[in-house]
């Protein structure tokens, strides 16, 4: 058995804590399609109530999710403050 290469970032299910080799290994035991773990790697925040990360020796899993979950929460903030902004602008200008 080959002792496993601590340095190389693998990839971590943060809803079981399951640590998976790349994305086709995760996609394989989880179901989820490589689409959606590769968004949910790239923008950190959860995608279909799915959340994954790159993992290093030595992280801790929980602090990870509550990152994805305060950044999936400042998304839609943001988006409905723009929201907003658009329909002030949208009814300043019609008056």
């Amino acid at each position: 058995m080959k002792p496993i290469n601590r340095r190389r970032k693998q990839i971590i299910d943060l809803n079981t804590g399951k640590t998976y080799i790349n994305e086709t290994m995760a996609e394989k035991d989880t179901g989820v399609s490589r689409y959606y773990i590769h968004k949910s790697l790239v923008n950190q925040v959860p995608v279909r109530d799915q959340m994954f990360a790159y993992y290093s020796y030595g992280m801790v899993a929980d602090d990870l999710k509550q990152l994805y979950v305060q950044n999936y929460h400042n998304k839609i903030n943001r988006s409905n403050k723009w929201k907003n902004l658009i329909k002030i602008m949208g009814q300043s200008t019609q008056i």
